[in-house]
């Protein structure tokens, strides 16, 4: 299976004003085990954290899964395969969080799967969508750190971001998240 399940939403800048900046949230998961999240509180998090700053906004939402690269290549059918199932399951669940989006803030969802290196693919991202505005992290909030995701792009990358970087803690209850987003 993939290594990693990664959260991207995006609020889309109002229609007509064209002056809100876009949301990106990622999710980062470092003992993930499948080709999305299995609804860590760090996850869930950033998700509704991202999902009620756009509807905040006016705008719409669209999540961000990546597949990493097998390190086993040597059996290219058996990867093909875990490629194919890892992205019917990323769509299937998609449906879950859209409909939530949906039916509690009125926020239309769209995906984009992207296949590589995790913070190398949530840059690419943030570089192909200018309408991205700030970057939305969920934090693990375990004494081991926060994820090795917002660390590397934090610590590694922070200062080279073009967006600025907002990290949403796990242990954050849903009312907070509401009263700050």
């Amino acid at each position: 299976l993939c290594s990693l399940h990664i959260l991207r939403a995006l609020s889309s800048a109002q229609k007509d004003a064209g002056d809100e900046p876009r949301v990106l949230s990622v999710e980062d998961d470092g003992e993930a085990i499948g080709p999305w999240p299995d609804g860590s509180p760090e996850f869930l998090n950033a998700l509704h954290y991202a999902a009620t700053r756009a509807a905040k906004t006016g705008g719409g939402v669209e999540v961000l899964a990546i597949i990493t690269p097998q390190d086993q290549t040597h059996w290219l059918g058996v990867a093909e395969k875990m490629r194919e199932e890892a992205r019917e399951t990323i769509e299937e669940n998609f449906k879950i969080y859209s409909n939530w989006m949906k039916e509690e803030l009125k926020l239309e969802a769209e995906l984009v799967i992207r296949e590589g290196e995790k913070a190398t693919e949530v840059l690419n991202q943030i570089s192909e969508d200018k309408e991205v505005g700030v970057l939305v992290l969920g934090a693990n909030n375990s004494s081991e750190g926060p994820g090795p995701l917002v660390s590397q792009l934090v610590s590694r990358d922070g200062g080279n971001l073009p967006i600025p970087v907002t990290i949403v803690p796990g242990s954050m209850t849903k009312e907070r998240i509401e009263a700050v987003s």
